[in-house]
């Protein structure tokens, strides 16, 4: 089925670079701050997207009077979702393992090997391997969802999972969202 998309409302405000780096500057690496304020540009987008995509007949997009107007849903909205998770947490863990370099926490001595799985685990304490850093403790539920829901890119795997279902995907959106927001801001404030 064909359809015309559109904004609603139609304009985006996508903070610069300069303003994002000012805003991760606790990260104590500046290639990191970089990379990291371009890729939370693209993660606004990404969330404008989410937000204000719509869609309607084919050839209808520029009329006053479309015949109907439908918000991105089912496989399409959970693979924006998903593609926002996966954005969140290149953020994340990027930012983390910044820190955990910083910190001089056991990461992994092949730097190929550091995965996001292998930074949360640096930042366990080490001798209660159950308890997070207090540094990240407020957000550790939320970063070991967001890994969770980033395992199912892997579709093989996904396909047996019921929390990889498109539906399944739809009804935790808000609270995903809020995590990751959560997350996100928590970050920022970070220091090492």
């Amino acid at each position: 089925m064909s359809v015309d998309f559109f904004f609603e409302p139609p304009n985006c405000d996508i903070p610069t670079k300069a303003v994002l780096r000012n805003e991760w500057c606790n990260i104590p690496n500046k290639n990191i701050i970089d990379v990291v304020a371009g890729e939370e540009q693209y993660f606004i987008f990404q969330r404008f997207l989410l937000e204000n995509l719509y869609f309607t007949k084919e050839g209808c997009a520029c009329s006053s009077s479309k015949p109907y107007a439908n918000r991105l849903d089912w496989t399409v909205r959970a693979g924006a979702i998903k593609a926002s998770i996966l954005l969140a947490l290149s953020i994340a863990e990027a930012v983390l393992r910044a820190h955990a370099e910083k910190r001089r926490l056991p990461l992994n001595t092949d730097e190929k090997r550091r995965t996001f799985g292998n930074v949360l685990n640096a930042w366990l304490i080490q001798k209660n391997p159950d308890v997070p850093h207090p540094d990240i403790a407020q957000i550790w539920t939320e970063l070991k969802d967001m890994q969770y829901s980033r395992n199912n890119v892997h579709l093989f795997k996904a396909s047996h999972s019921p929390d990889a279902l498109f539906h399944r995907v739809l009804e935790i959106e808000e609270n995903t969202l809020i995590n990751i927001n959560k997350v996100l801001i928590y970050l920022k404030k970070l220091q090492s």
